[in-house]
Formats: C-alpha cells, structure tokens, sequence
C-alpha cells in the first residue's frame, strides 16, 4: 500500500495489477513469476523496463526516480541518511517482529515453541514501536520531523498491520499523529479506497501489545 500511496502522491500515470497471493506460486501468472521469483509483492516494472520488488526498495526508488514530488531527501541533502535508516528500521526490524509474531513456524522446527516465539515477538512489537514513536514527536509530527516523506507512508501502512489499527494508535500517540496526517492526504485516501476495509484485519489473531 505504501508503494501505491507513492505513485499517488506522485501523480504519475501508472498501472496495477493486483496478485491474489493466496495462489501458489507456481500457479500465478508466469509473467509475475519472472518478475519476482520469490513470489513476494509489491512488484515495480518502469516504463524502461527496470524491475524493483520489496515495498521499501520500490519508496527509495520512486522518491529518487520522482525528484519533483519530494517523497523524500536528495542524495547529499543531510537527512538523506535519516531517510533511510528509518525505511530500512522498519522494514528490517520491525517487520521482522511482526513476522516473529504472526508466524512463529518459520522461527523453530519445534511445533511446541511457537507461543514463546510469538511473546518474544509481541516484546520486539512494542519496543520498535516505543522508538519510532519517540522519534515522530521529536520533533515531529513527521519521522523526519516537519517534513513529509516516503517514511511516513510506510509507517501508516504498518500502523494497519493489526487487528486493531485504533488501539496500536492509542498506545503510540505521536505514532497516531503521523499516521492520521497521512491518512488526510488525498493520495492516500484514494488508495486506502482502492485497497479496501477489509485489509486492515488482514492479521486477524493479533492480540496487540502487551
């Protein structure tokens, strides 16, 4: 979604194509196949027929591709490096928690292991979400402070991660703050209709943090 978001806020022509990933691999389209061989989405095909998948490396590509639409600090701008230590935190730690949560299996071979990993997950959780919460409200609003990027788009996806967006908000108020300010912008309005109500629950058994 916050790929999409990008595209919107940029607001060039594009197409999509959505991928029902529920099928296997193997069974998808064989032109998606070749494009991501992990089976993995988003997928970025450039007119000039670059590929990009992984959501991070398509918002670091569409921000430097797109100069004019400001998605985020220029190479040799000194919050460059801000701009992506945070795209990759949440990519690499954050989500990472998640995945330790929502799918313990890939974590141990032991079926008995699971609930543990997944507390260890819901820790993790919270402690990612304490740190970008500190860094939205100083000073904030934004991630990079008063200035809107690509960060935040992603931030307010993951915020949607959850049984309960309303709740994880509560619990992070400057989190709240930023993920509402996105949400406000018409770009993300019209991708948050595109994309549906019901892709907000798409982890339904998340308990939330503790």
């Amino acid at each position: 979604m916050s790929a999409h978001a990008a595209l919107e806020e940029i607001g060039c022509a594009y197409e999509n194509r959505w991928v029902d990933i529920d099928i296997p691999l193997a069974q998808r389209d064989p032109e998606f196949q070749a494009l991501t061989p992990h089976g993995s989405v988003p997928v970025l095909v450039d007119d000039d027929g670059t590929v990009v998948f992984e959501g991070t490396a398509i918002l670091i590509y569409l921000t430097d591709r797109f100069p004019d639409a400001h998605l985020g600090p220029a190479v040799g701008d000194p919050k460059r490096g801000d701009f992506l230590k945070w795209l990759t935190y949440m990519t690499n730690t954050l989500q990472v928690a998640m995945q330790v949560f929502f799918m313990p299996d890939r974590f141990t071979t032991s079926p008995d292991g699971h609930d543990a990993i997944s507390a260890n997950g819901i820790e993790r959780l919270d402690e990612s979400w304490r740190l970008i919460d500190a860094t939205c409200g100083a000073p904030g609003p934004y991630v990079l402070g008063e200035t809107f990027s690509a960060c935040d788009l992603h931030l307010q996806m993951l915020t949607l991660w959850h049984r309960d967006p309303q709740a994880i908000r509560a619990r992070y108020p400057n989190v709240k703050r930023c993920a509402e300010l996105v949400e406000a912008r018409p770009a993300v309005q019209r991708v948050m209709r595109d994309h549906g109500p019901d892709w907000t629950t798409h982890h339904p058994d998340y308990p939330g943090p503790p």
